[in-house]
């Protein structure tokens, strides 16, 4: 049970289904109800983390929810923690010309691939950091188009962001409205103050989006010894 002021003082109470607590903030599931996002100020209090009233989100490694975490929303879209249920999709996704292209091979090519990269990566992030990649749907549709969140490269000082869309979604402006409201979360929710982005120099569809949500070019960087030179964007709050 999670109580929460109301209108004129009034309490309201919020059953919780699934309530766990990760990096700074306590979750539920989207059937849950729980509205804001609750940061835990202390061993025996919780906080209020932001006013808005949507699902907040963190989870341990193993964290497998069996309904939608919400984490945030937009005028169209919801954005989610990713499940071991997003394997088939993100198949898909990591397959894309465009994916490999820009971002990479990341060696996934089945169910079994999917799962073991969403369990090392996206959950050990949500339980590690309290952020990480989410699934981008229509709101209330339940459909996948893309993902977008947050990293913390150890390659990098700073965490950055980043997205990525299956092709028949793109050029529909879903890139720029999930991107927005991330480094909107980013700032209000998680504090951050600086954050980048990477993209590589001949990606002007991805750098378009970066520099609408007020990402400006800083320098050409390596992520490792031997990989080709990419742009450095960043924004300071």
């Amino acid at each position: 049970m999670v109580r929460e002021p109301g209108p004129a003082g009034r309490r309201r109470d919020f059953i919780v289904y699934r309530l766990g607590s990760g990096p700074g903030v306590v979750f539920g599931s989207a059937r849950s109800g729980v509205a804001p996002p609750y940061g835990r100020g202390g061993p025996s209090r919780i906080r209020r983390a932001w006013a808005q009233r949507f699902i907040l989100a963190s989870a341990c490694a193993s964290f497998a929810p069996s309904v939608p975490v919400i984490v945030l929303q937009t005028d169209r879209l919801s954005l989610r923690l990713m499940s071991l249920d997003d394997a088939g999709f993100i198949v898909e996704l990591l397959n894309d010309p465009a994916f490999l292209r820009f971002i990479g091979d990341k060696g996934v090519r089945t169910a079994d691939d999917a799962r073991q990269y969403i369990s090392t990566g996206p959950l050990a992030s949500y339980a590690r950091h309290g952020f990480g990649l989410w699934v981008v749907e229509l709101k209330g549709s339940g459909r996948p188009l893309g993902i977008c969140g947050l990293l913390k490269r150890e390659t990098l000082n700073d965490v950055d962001i980043g997205f990525a869309f299956l092709p028949r979604y793109r050029s529909q402006g879903y890139a720029f409205e999930s991107a927005a409201a991330v480094m909107d979360y980013a700032r209000t929710v998680l504090g951050l103050g600086r954050i980048v982005a990477i993209a590589n120099d001949d990606n002007a569809g991805s750098r378009r989006v970066l520099e609408k949500i007020g990402m400006g070019f800083e320098r050409m960087i390596r992520l490792s010894d031997d990989g080709p030179e990419i742009r450095l964007l960043a924004s300071d709050a």
